[in-house]
C-alpha cells in the first residue's frame, strides 16, 4: 500500500491479481469484487498491458457482470485488439522463419508467443510485445543477413555504460542525453541480441535475434557475476506453433530463464512476467523439481533471485498459488535483509533510478556486488 495510507489505483490493481490465476488456484475475495465496481484500477492494469488478461480471467470467473458497462467495454476492446495483435505477430513470426530458412537447427523461441499458448487457457489473454528467437552459431549471422536483405530495419544497440554511473546520471535526470552523447562519441557496443524493426498490420514490432539467453551488456561485469556463460547449458523440447516447428526451453530451463530475465534484465519490474512465473508453478509444477532448480540457480549465482521471487509471487497472487507444491522444498532459507527493497521496486512498477541497485544487491557477496557497479 501507499506510504501515506491512501489506496492508489496500483494498490487496487494488485488486490485483483489473484483473479488472474485459474479458478482452481485464484482467490475470490469480497474486497476484490468491490474493487471491480470501481474504475481507477483500469488505467493501472492498462499501463502494464494486463487489460486483455483481466477480461479473459474475469470471464472465466464469471465476474464480468461485476464491472461497470464502460469498464467491461474497455477491457473487451483491449482483448479484441490483443487478439488481432497476436494474429499479426503469428503471421510475422511465420514470415521470419520462412525468411531465415533453411536452418541447420530449429529456431529456439523465447518468451512471448510460446508462453501465450502454453501457459494461458486463452492465448489472447497475454499481451505479446515482440518476437524473440535464439539461433545456433552456424545459423545466427546468415539469418541476420537474410533479415536485413528482406528489408527489416536493423536497430543500433545502446552504448555500453557502467552501472553506478548510469544510476547517478538517471538520478539527476540526464539519462537520455547521456545515452545519446555516448552513442555519438563511442558508437554502439556489441550486445547479446540483434534487433530488427518490422511493420506489419499497421504495427511496429521488434524481432530480437538473441545471441545469449540473458542480455547483461558485455563488459559491465554483471555477466561474470551472474555467470551468463551458463547460457550454453540448457535443454530444449519441440513445439509446433501454428504449423511451424520450433524449439522452446525445457520446463525447468524455461522457468530459470523467465525468472533470471525478470530479475536481471527488468529488475523485478513487470506484472506480465510475474504472472508467467505464477502460471508456470501451477501448470508445470509436477515438472519443476525445487532441489534441481536451487542447484541450477546456485551455479549461476542466482539463488537469492529464486527465493526473493517466490516471496514476491506469494504476496502478489496469494498463498493458494503454492497449494499443490511443498512449501518446505520451495521456500528454503531466510529472505535477504534487503527484501523490502526488491518488494518496493517490484510493487512500484516504475523505472526509477532506485531500480539500478537491484542487480547489485542480488550479487551473492560484497566483492561481487562491487563488480556489478562498473
Amino acid at each position: 500500500m501507499s506510504n501515506k495510507g491512501k489506496i492508489t489505483p496500483e494498490d487496487r490493481a494488485r488486490i485483483l491479481l489473484p483473479l488472474l490465476l485459474p479458478k482452481s488456484h485464484g482467490q475470490r475475495k469480497d474486497e476484490a469484487e468491490s474493487i471491480l465496481g470501481q474504475s481507477d484500477w483500469l488505467k493501472a492494469v492498462g499501463d502494464v498491458h494486463l487489460e486483455s488478461a483481466f477480461f479473459a480471467s474475469l470471464n472465466e470467473w464469471g465476474l464480468l457482470d461485476k464491472l461497470r458497462p464502460e469498464i467491461k467495454s474497455k477491457l473487451e476492446s483491449a482483448y479484441n485488439e490483443n487478439s488481432v495483435r497476436l494474429m499479426i505477430i503469428q503471421d510475422l513470426f511465420a514470415e521470419v522463419i520462412k525468411t531465415i530458412s533453411p536452418l541447420k537447427n530449429p529456431a529456439l523461441l523465447l518468451k512471448g508467443i510460446g508462453y501465450s499458448y502454453e501457459l494461458y487457457s486463452d492465448p489472447a489473454a497475454r499481451y505479446v510485445g515482440d518476437i524473440d528467437i535464439m539461433l545456433g552459431p552456424d545459423d545466427t549471422w546468415p539469418a541476420i543477413d537474410k533479415l536485413t536483405e528482406k528489408g527489416y530495419l536493423r536497430l543500433k544497440p545502446p552504448p555500453k555504460r557502467g552501472g553506478l554511473i548510469n544510476m547517478l546520471v538517471w538520478a539527476v535526470g540526464l539519462g537520455v542525453p547521456y545515452q545519446r552523447m555516448l552513442l555519438k562519441m563511442k558508437g554502439p557496443q556489441e550486445e547479446k541480441e540483434t534487433v530488427f524493426e518490422a511493420k506489419a498490420g499497421g504495427l511496429k514490432l521488434l524481432i530480437e535475434v538473441h545471441h545469449g539467453l540473458i542480455n547483461l551488456r558485455p563488459g559491465s561485469g554483471k555477466e561474470k557475476v551472474f555467470h551468463a556463460e551458463a547460457d550454453t547449458s540448457f535443454s530444449t523440447r519441440p513445439l509446433t506453433l501454428d504449423g511451424i516447428e520450433v524449439q522452446v526451453l525445457d520446463y525447468e530451463d524455461a522457468f530459470i530463464h523467465a525468472l533470471r530475465h525478470l530479475a536481471l534484465h527488468h529488475r523485478f519490474i513487470g506484472l506480465r512476467w510475474h504472472q508467467d512465473l505464477a502460471l508456470m508453478l501451477i501448470k508445470w509444477g509436477d515438472k519443476l523439481d525445487p532441489d534441481s532448480l536451487y542447484a541450477k540457480f546456485e551455479k549461476t549465482n542466482s539463488t537469492k533471485i529464486l527465493r526473493v521471487e517466490l516471496s514476491i509471487l506469494e504476496e502478489l497472487f496469494g498463498s493458494s498459488l503454492f497449494k499443490d507444491l511443498d512449501p518446505e522444498k520451495w521456500f528454503k532459507g531466510d529472505l535477504p535483509f534487503e527484501y523490502p527493497f526488491y518488494r518496493r521496486v517490484a510493487f512500484g512498477g516504475k523505472r526509477t533510478p532506485m531500480r539500478e541497485l537491484v542487480r547489485t544487491l542480488l550479487a551473492p557477496s560484497w566483492k561481487e556486488m562491487i563488480r556489478t557497479l562498473f
